[in-house]
């Protein structure tokens, strides 16, 4: 099968350690527009069935392929850091008997979910901006593929209407939850709090996705792992 990339944030990255994530959305590049859209499973199978009407009906969208499809290798990319060795404090080294600048390959991997609220690799401190011997967190996409750490395979793919998926789907995904008072008690007469999961999941989508993804109307490829 296909390796394919998925970008992650911290809080993906510790779920996925931690074993927690099982299920992750990715929103689609082209989003349903008018009409009755087809979405297939890549590379030419029909998917699933799925026939999905889009807002306004009427007429017959263009077909729509998943990116992934079981079997894939999922690549997941984080936010990370090169940091230099001891024996080469400097970023160069010496090759014999010339110097050259080190390559990533030639240094430690760091990896920014491992040291939460570090603002610099490296055991930096945060008011060394200025210095230029400073390390600074890289972004996922320049993640090499030596360098991931996390990978899984994909088990399925299904088209989802963000804002309509269940708590149990966003509890797959590893986010966090808000307990919120469900409003009932129990046999001995205490509040029960439930989890939302929908709420953090659709802060964070918020405030990665807003502006191009909507969350009142995206579509998002449910994609689940293992």
């Amino acid at each position: 099968m296909t390796d394919r990339i998925a970008y992650f944030r911290d809080w993906q990255v510790i779920a996925a350690l931690e074993g927690r994530l099982s299920a992750l959305f990715v929103p689609m590049r082209k989003q349903p527009g008018v009409g009755i859209d087809h979405f297939y499973q890549r590379p030419d199978g029909l998917f699933q069935g799925i026939h999905l009407p889009a807002p306004g009906g009427g007429g017959v969208g263009l077909p729509r392929k998943s990116p992934f499809a079981p079997g894939d290798t999922l690549l997941c990319k984080e936010a990370w850091a090169a940091i230099w060795p001891e024996h080469a404090p400097d970023g160069w080294m010496d090759d014999n008997g010339a110097e050259r600048p080190i390559r990533d390959d030639e240094c430690d991997i760091v990896y920014r979910a491992d040291h939460p609220g570090e603002k610099y690799p490296g055991e930096w401190p945060d008011d060394c901006s200025d210095d230029p011997n400073c390390g600074r967190w890289r972004s996922p996409t320049h993640m090499s593929r030596e360098a991931v750490r996390i990978t899984f395979t994909v088990k399925s793919v299904a088209a989802a209407e963000i804002r309509k998926v269940t708590q149990i789907d966003f509890a797959m995904t590893g986010i966090g939850a808000e307990m919120v008072d469900s409003g009932g008690s129990d046999s001995q007469g205490y509040w029960i709090d439930i989890p939302r999961y929908d709420r953090i999941f659709e802060a964070d989508w918020k405030t990665r996705y807003q502006s191009r993804y909507p969350w009142d109307t995206a579509w998002a490829w449910r994609v689940e792992v293992e």
